[in-house]
């Protein structure tokens, strides 16, 4: 499974979303949106629950269906996942949690 993350450039609202065909979602996604939509980058190979999880965390930031204010905890997890750094983590090459921990963000 793949958990991606989209910022709305208009909005600047960010999609936490999964798909197993991440580019034809984007492209659907895409299409009925006359925002600009931005892959800020994605998490493969993880357990489908995860999409879930990370609901579930920033919901402080939550805003409305899968769209959440780029702001918080969401807001520095991806500057640690995604900023300077590929735009794409395996989780069946490293361990998200550990990562995350190395890189200093509190859960």
């Amino acid at each position: 499974m793949n958990i991606y993350f989209l910022l709305d450039e208009n909005t600047n609202k960010i999609k936490i979303g999964q798909s197993t065909k991440l580019y034809n979602r984007l492209k659907t996604l895409q299409t009925g949106n006359c925002s600009k939509l931005i892959l800020l980058g994605t998490i493969i190979n993880c357990h489908k629950s995860m999409e879930k999880a990370f609901h579930l965390h920033f919901k402080q930031q939550h805003e409305t269906l899968e769209w959440f204010k780029n702001e918080g905890k969401l807001k520095r997890f991806l500057d640690i996942m995604f900023i300077n750094r590929e735009k794409e983590f395996d989780c069946s090459r490293e361990n998200l949690v550990e990562f995350l921990l190395k890189n200093n963000f509190s859960f």
